[in-house]
């Protein structure tokens, strides 16, 4: 989305650069993700500063990066007290969160400079301690875990006859009858 977005603009003809490239696709993710904040409850974006962009996933704080999964960079590995504080509050689903353990997005490119694969990565005292591939949908998107919809056709009505009617205390007047 945004790092394919800022592949299509790329242009080393007029002076762009691999450098140029990682800012503008950086960028326009973080504005993607913000974006799609205002569409799900369930995804936030924390407060940062100097240039840095934490969000959160049902209350549980991570970043992205461009790089290799199992080999994150030092500054990859770097947690703002942002960050840090909103681990501390997140829900505790068994050992998580522990302050030593964070998340992180992986996104990996291919030769044509797009992403190729999207990894959360958990990490654990500087070490990957996990790593779960995110699944593209038609080469572009979003994975949503909607149920399909269940169609239980039209209703059938019967109408009740008219000896249950009178033994319920029901009677009918002229044309007109109890419905139900």
């Amino acid at each position: 989305m945004g790092r394919d977005s800022a592949v299509e603009d790329y242009k080393p003809s007029k002076g762009d650069d691999p450098w140029t490239l990682g800012c503008t696709a950086y960028k326009r993710s973080c504005f993607n993700v913000k974006n799609a904040s205002h569409e799900h409850s369930w995804l936030t974006i924390l407060p940062e500063d100097n240039n840095r962009f934490t969000f959160a996933v049902a209350g549980v704080p991570m970043k992205f990066y461009h790089g290799l999964k199992d080999d994150p960079t030092s500054k990859t590995l770097n947690v703002s007290s942002t960050e840090f504080a909103n681990i501390q509050m997140s829900f505790d689903f068994g050992n998580f969160p522990d302050k030593e353990r964070f998340l992180r997005l992986a996104v990996t490119t291919g030769p044509d400079l797009t992403a190729d694969t999207v990894t959360l990565v958990e990490l654990s005292a500087g070490n990957v301690t996990g790593l779960f591939e995110i699944p593209r949908i038609g080469g572009a998107g979003v994975l949503t875990m909607t149920p399909k919809p269940i169609d239980p056709g039209p209703p059938s009505l019967t109408p009740i006859a008219e000896e249950e009617q009178n033994t319920r205390g029901n009677t009918k007047t002229g044309t007109e009858g109890n419905v139900r």
